[in-house]
């Protein structure tokens, strides 16, 4: 049974090989080059103001914001997720 199933085996479809693979001719979509500018904002003030909190010795209590759809550790006072967002650094 194993020479039989070995000589000509069932992969449980039905499949027919080519002997040479089809030539492509040309491709579907020309390729594009994006056209996009990188802008380097140097605010990263509230990102700085964020971590230099001095006179933090525990974790703040984790608060729901509703932007992100999930639990953040209470930010500082004049500090906001759309600041750190502006920031580029999250």
């Amino acid at each position: 049974m194993h020479k039989v199933h070995a000589a000509d085996p069932i992969f449980g479809v039905d499949y027919v090989t080519e002997e040479k693979a089809p030539i492509v001719q040309q491709p579907a979509l020309p390729r594009v080059q994006d056209d996009i500018t990188i802008v380097d904002t140097d605010s990263h003030e509230s990102y700085a103001t964020y971590y230099a909190d001095t006179n933090k010795n525990t974790d703040r209590r984790p608060v729901y914001n509703q932007l992100l759809g999930l639990a953040v550790e209470e930010l500082p006072e004049g500090i906001s997720i759309e600041k750190l967002w502006q920031g580029g650094l999250i």
